[in-house]
């Protein structure tokens, strides 16, 4: 089965669709500084599209959360519809909530496509503990 070819994935606060199906991504980011035990609610955005005509429509994204020193430190699988024509595009909105880890450093989202070794991308996001007054 082939993958569909990645266009963009990112990490921000919010994503407006407007009626005409076009996104904005608001607030792009890829660093975080939360005191220990805080989260942060944001959104990311996948925009995929086909690229060979699809047997199946019905599919799973995968999200891995890999910590500095490669271990897994969380996931999460949804299901997602794709178009069937070659070119076509689609996108995925997520809702996702970032809880401080124990430790500062660089953080991994790694999106696969129906199985953890078909890797779409990886995503890095570094955490730093906020300080307190």
């Amino acid at each position: 089965m082939p993958l569909p070819a990645l266009r963009a994935a990112l990490i921000c606060e919010a994503v407006l669709t407007e009626a005409d199906g076009v996104h904005s991504a608001i607030r792009i980011f890829n660093r975080l500084e939360l005191a220990p035990g805080a989260h942060f609610d944001a959104k990311l955005l996948l925009l995929l599209a086909t690229t060979e005509r699809a047997a199946e429509q019905q599919h799973r994204i995968l999200i891995r959360i890999e910590g500095p020193r490669s271990e897994s430190v969380g996931g999460v699988d949804f299901e997602v519809t794709s178009p069937g024509e070659p070119g076509e595009t689609f996108s995925v909105i997520i809702p996702f909530r970032f809880e401080a880890p124990p430790s500062e450093g660089m953080f991994w989202l790694r999106f696969a496509y129906d199985r953890d070794d078909q890797v779409l991308t990886r995503v890095p996001m570094h955490f730093r503990h906020a300080v307190t007054a």
